[in-house]
């Protein structure tokens, strides 16, 4: 993650989406109706710039969702003039446990009894 921490240019502000402008972009593969429509967030009030969020805005809106995660932040360090941010979390099996396996049978093995 980089946090750009420098005063922002105007010109370097995010312009008003535009699903027009972004149909083209996209050589026309999705109209400018099904981009309106499946980004509503984006395309909301046209002709009104979008709001920028302030850093530390941004980083509690990180922050927040990397909690929601289940990841924990662990520390910061300063590596020359950028901060790293380190994050754990609990490892996330894919495989079941045995006694997860165990239930999952029963419960298979019920269901196909009843019928």
């Amino acid at each position: 993650m980089h946090i750009n921490m420098n005063p922002v240019k105007q010109e370097d502000l995010p312009k008003q989406a535009n699903p027009e402008v972004a149909s083209k972009k996209l050589q026309g593969s999705l109209s400018p109706d099904f981009i309106r429509k499946e980004f509503p967030g984006m395309y909301t009030n046209p002709g009104q710039p979008r709001r920028t969020l302030h850093p530390a805005e941004q980083l509690q809106n990180f922050l927040n969702e990397m909690g929601r995660e289940f990841w924990e932040l662990v520390e910061i360090s300063n590596v020359g003039p950028l901060q790293m941010f380190f994050f754990k979390r609990p490892v996330q099996s894919s495989v079941p446990l045995e006694t997860d396996r165990e239930n999952l049978k029963k419960t298979t093995d019920d269901s196909v009894n009843q019928r």
